[in-house]
């Protein structure tokens, strides 16, 4: 249990931060899951409408993007979105990284992360982060993704599984030999009781 809560309260890491035109912040949970997991991210701070790019990529060699999407912000800044971590993702640490922009037009080129990285050398971080850069709002987040336990959760096919015995028709023969000794026993009452009579 405590380590549950310990977990739930390390998952839920909030960054707050007040730039002088808006606030903005992220909340990445879990920071630790196990591949096939759901990964839930939600963030404020972004131009109405505007295009949030993403990327959850594994830092720990091999290097490998595992999700690359385009989402948008509602007309309040606001994005939520989830990824789910493949069932065959390798274990390791593994990069969660959005932006968009706070305000301007967007342009060719934006989409492409690694011209983007090029062009803000300093955004990036081994810690959960915003960070403004220009126009740009950017966020970073580490989370560590372990192997699913084999035959472990979500395995089953739903049925329950049945241990033991099949022990009917033993327990309707014993209940027949309890009714009929009640009977029995019942009759040799009986009788005496009209025997002294």
């Amino acid at each position: 249990m405590l380590r549950k809560m310990l977990i739930g309260a390390a998952a839920l890491i909030v960054l707050m931060a007040a730039p002088a035109a808006a606030q903005y912040y992220v909340v990445v949970t879990p920071t630790d899951v196990l591949a096939g997991g759901v990964v839930s991210v939600s963030g404020k701070g972004c131009g109405a409408n505007s295009k949030v790019y993403v990327r959850f990529q594994r830092i720990t060699p091999p290097r490998q993007t595992i999700y690359s999407k385009v989402i948008r912000a509602d007309a309040k800044g606001n994005f939520t979105f989830k990824i789910t971590v493949p069932k065959n993702a390798k274990p390791g640490t593994y990069r969660l990284q959005a932006r968009c922009r706070q305000s301007g037009s967007e342009k060719a080129g934006d989409s492409n992360w690694d011209a983007w990285e090029k062009a803000n050398p300093k955004a990036t971080s081994r810690a959960i982060a915003g960070q403004v850069r220009g126009e740009w709002l950017y966020w970073e987040a580490i989370v560590t993704v372990r192997a699913a336990p084999a035959g472990g959760p979500g395995t089953g096919n739903g049925t329950i599984v049945r241990t033991g015995s099949n022990l009917n028709g033993l327990g309707l023969v014993g209940a027949g030999l309890v009714a009929t000794g009640g009977i029995i026993l019942l009759g040799a009452r009986n009788r005496r009781r009209y025997s002294h009579a």
